[in-house]
C-alpha cells in the first residue's frame, strides 16, 4: 500500500476515534501516529494540522509539549525559521529542554549563526547531562 492510500485510511480510523472515544488520549496518539506518516510521505502541511489538532485537544501536557517539538521540526524543514523559533517558545515543560536547545542550535546554524548554534547546542548538552544522558549527533555538533 503506497503512503498516500495509507494516510487517507489512517485518516477516516483517526476521525472514527475523535467520535467515539474523544473523552479519552487515544485520539491524541492516532493523530500522532498519523502526522509521522505524513511526514514521511513529506505532506508536512497535512502534519501540522494533525500536531495542531494534539496540541489543542490532548489534555496530556507532555505529548502537547512533544507535539509542539515536532511541530516545529516541521517548520524547520519547510525553511519557516521564525514561526519554529516562536513554537518552540511555548514549549514549558523541563523535559524538553534538550531537544527544544539543540533544534535552536539547528535553527541557528541554518541562518549561518555557528556562535549562537553552539551556545544552544551547549544547553541541550548540559540539560542531558542533568539527567545522566549523552546525544551521540549532539555531541558531534559540538
Amino acid at each position: 500500500m503506497d503512503t498516500e492510500k495509507q494516510s487517507d485510511r489512517m485518516t477516516v480510523i483517526v476521525q472514527q476515534l475523535d467520535a467515539k472515544y474523544k473523552a479519552t488520549p487515544y485520539p491524541a496518539y492516532a493523530h500522532l501516529f498519523l502526522s509521522k506518516t505524513l511526514v514521511d510521505a513529506k505532506s508536512y502541511d497535512k502534519a501540522l494540522v494533525q500536531l495542531n489538532w494534539v496540541i489543542q485537544h490532548s489534555s496530556i501536557a507532555s505529548v502537547q509539549a512533544m507535539s509542539t517539538v515536532r511541530k516545529a521540526r516541521i517548520l524547520v524543514a519547510q525553511k519557516q525559521y521564525t514561526e519554529a523559533l516562536t513554537v518552540l517558545d511555548t514549549v514549558s515543560d523541563e523535559f524538553y529542554n534538550a531537544p527544544v536547545a539543540m533544534l535552536r542550535g539547528d535553527i541557528d546554524n541554518a541562518q549561518g549563526d555557528s556562535t549562537a548554534a553552539q551556545k544552544q547546542y551547549k544547553l541541550a548538552a548540559q540539560a542531558l547531562q542533568k539527567d545522566g544522558q549523552k546525544d551521540p549527533i549532539l555531541e558531534m555538533k559540538i
